[in-house]
């Protein structure tokens, strides 16, 4: 891809400190220069947006947004970021639901629709996954919906999602084993195609690079989109039902991850030059002036009381 940066740019080594920087692509595939992957040009972007006002898109992304809050299940006013936010559907979606939506995409085609989706109900910034320009543990929920298909380094992606998380990171992607996936590896031979460009993951794929970013993390998951989407129109009722989505062969695989802490004692190295001294506790005095027989308020019991505070 060739292009250039400018504009916004994160200074390195620091969270939150910017100048601007923009990037403008002359073509839509891979970049290894900027190793950002994919970034979608004007054309793409505007190609996919088409494609999700379309009646099987509409239905596709119904099916999907219910996957993804149901195993989400937010709560009113929680911060969700949107990494790799595209045009702004599922920030719409969190909007919608009552969250406090941020979305972060590296396409500035895909920045200019989310804005004309969204104007100021959602945060947007430019920027890459592999390195968000957040504090650690800002958001409730973090979500990477099928935007790790087109990283380079999609493990560094999810590392960094997990550190800006303090409650739940959820991973949308397209799934390797589904019926759509072959479809679409099988027109990509004969016509170029986005998806030529994506790299499709299975469930066991997925799990295995949370548990190397995550460690042990509690995982629930689900598959939208079992069978061919051309006849989502009519298969959705039954596609939505979360018995049905407990399969991993669906095109949409959503993994929801509880983001846990573990802590670990680290020893301290003594200093060989410090020195115990014990220290000499005073006895209390008038102790022995107390009688089992004395009356509370007889003259023994008075003196105890002003003998011992």
């Amino acid at each position: 891809m060739t292009g250039r940066w400018h504009g916004r740019q994160y200074e390195s080594g620091s969270r939150g400190r910017a100048v601007d920087w923009r990037f403008e692509s002359n073509s839509s595939h891979r970049s290894l220069e900027s190793n950002v992957g994919f970034v979608f040009d004007k054309r793409s972007a505007l190609r996919q947006e088409a494609w999700f006002q379309t009646e099987t898109g509409r239905e596709v992304f119904r099916l999907q947004a219910g996957l993804i809050m149901r195993l989400l299940r937010p709560l009113p006013g929680e911060r969700v970021l949107d990494v790799g936010c595209g045009s702004g559907l599922h920030l719409q979606l969190f909007k919608r639901e009552g969250l406090n939506p941020t979305g972060i995409e590296p396409s500035p085609a895909m920045i200019d629709l989310a804005r004309a989706r969204l104007g100021r109900q959602a945060a947007l910034y430019p920027g890459r996954a592999e390195d968000l320009p957040f504090e650690d543990n800002t958001f409730d929920v973090v979500c990477l919906i099928t935007c790790l298909e087109f990283m380079d380094d999609p493990e560094a992606a999810l590392a960094e999602a997990f550190r800006v998380a303090r409650g739940r990171v959820f991973v949308g992607v397209l799934n390797a084993l589904s019926l759509t996936a072959a479809g679409r590896r099988l027109r990509g031979l004969f016509k170029e195609s986005i998806y030529d460009q994506a790299r499709f993951f299975s469930l066991w794929e997925m799990c295995g690079l949370v548990r190397r970013t995550a460690g042990p993390a509690p995982i629930q998951w689900a598959s939208a989109g079992l069978l061919p989407l051309s006849l989502v129109r009519r298969t959705s009722g039954f596609e939505a039902r979360p018995l049905v989505q407990h399969n991993p062969f669906g095109a949409f695989l959503g993994l929801a991850v509880q983001v846990t802490y573990t802590l670990r004692a680290a020893p301290l190295p003594a200093d060989p030059g410090m020195k115990i001294r014990p220290k000499t506790v005073p006895t209390p005095t008038g102790c022995g002036s107390i009688s089992p027989h004395s009356r509370p308020n007889g003259r023994a019991g008075r003196s105890a009381r002003e003998a011992w505070p």
